[in-house]
């Protein structure tokens, strides 16, 4: 790997956990009460989309497949979500709160693919090739 397509994985990290902490942020500020938690939430945030970001990069490369896009989003929106909910005490079955974390997951990192392909088509981030 070239000095040039790490910094493309860069550019496109960065551009995607911008995406993510802007997409999150109002929900953040919502849901944290302390100051603290809201810095911790957005953190994660952040970094978990700049993961997405690289690893979109790498997985979509030139190719427009829509199911290999679905599938990094849903993989990524799929273990954040499960992981929010590992902490929460659900009564019997999945309610909608369970729900409510399982899609505003998707919705966070499908959102961040749909700005990474944007900025991939006007050439702000080159693919992998």
């Amino acid at each position: 790997m070239t000095d040039l397509e790490r910094l493309e994985s860069l550019k496109a990290g960065v551009f995607s956990a911008i995406m993510a902490v802007l997409v999150d942020s109002a929900a953040a500020i919502y849901l944290s009460s302390r100051a603290g938690e809201l810095g911790l939430r957005l953190g994660i945030v952040a970094l978990s989309g700049f993961l997405f970001g690289v690893t979109y990069r790498y997985a979509v490369r030139g190719d427009s497949n829509p199911h290999l896009k679905s599938g990094v989003i849903g993989a990524f929106g799929l273990v954040r979500g499960l992981a929010q909910l590992e902490g929460l005490e659900i009564p019997e079955g999945i309610t909608a709160i369970a729900l409510l974390s399982l899609f505003e997951s998707l919705g966070l990192f499908g959102i961040a693919g749909i700005g990474l392909d944007f900025a991939l088509k006007r050439q702000w981030v080159k693919p992998m090739l």
